[in-house]
């Protein structure tokens, strides 16, 4: 009985996680600044060297709209959000989330389709700083959950605007 138990709790405190890592997901910033690295930020194509891609994706990432006054623009904005998300959730996952095949199969299309853009800048950016550990959870939580989906012959989620 003590095993049941036990095996009870384990579940509870893993679908507490599961919802934790929900509630980040479907926050609407979070949405919101998702959206925005996918309809702004391209996929690196396998034969553009890297330093082009991150100078082009640069330039991009850290324009501002006309009137804006803050420090950072709007695409350092919403990569600052969803990579302290998937941080969290990289780190949470990797340590103390026993996550089962049906928790991956929901969070990796996100994930992936977000991953697959925002990757390799965060590499490249991970090089040029010399910090081997920027967003490490989160570049290996991505990089799982794009390799996860291409392991069972998933294809890659697409983006249509105005859906």
């Amino acid at each position: 009985q003590k095993e049941n138990a036990e095996a009870a709790q384990e579940k509870s405190l893993s679908f507490q996680q599961f919802r934790d890592i929900h509630d980040r997901l479907v926050n609407p910033e979070q949405e919101e600044a998702r959206r925005w690295i996918i309809t702004s930020i391209p996929i690196k194509p396998p034969e553009q060297p890297i330093e082009d891609w991150f100078s082009q994706v640069s330039a991009i990432i850290e324009t501002k709209p006309a009137g804006w006054t803050r420090s950072r623009s709007p695409g350092q904005i919403y990569i600052k959000q969803v990579l302290n998300n998937f941080d969290f959730i990289g780190f949470v996952a990797t340590h103390f989330w026993n996550a089962q095949e049906a928790d991956i199969e929901w969070l990796s299309p996100p994930v992936a389709k977000v991953w697959r853009r925002l990757g390799p800048y965060v590499e490249h950016l991970s090089t040029l700083r010399n910090e081997p550990d920027y967003y490490r959870a989160a570049s290996n939580f991505g990089q799982y959950c794009i390799q996860w989906r291409e392991s069972k012959d998933l294809p890659e989620a697409e983006f249509v605007e105005g859906l």
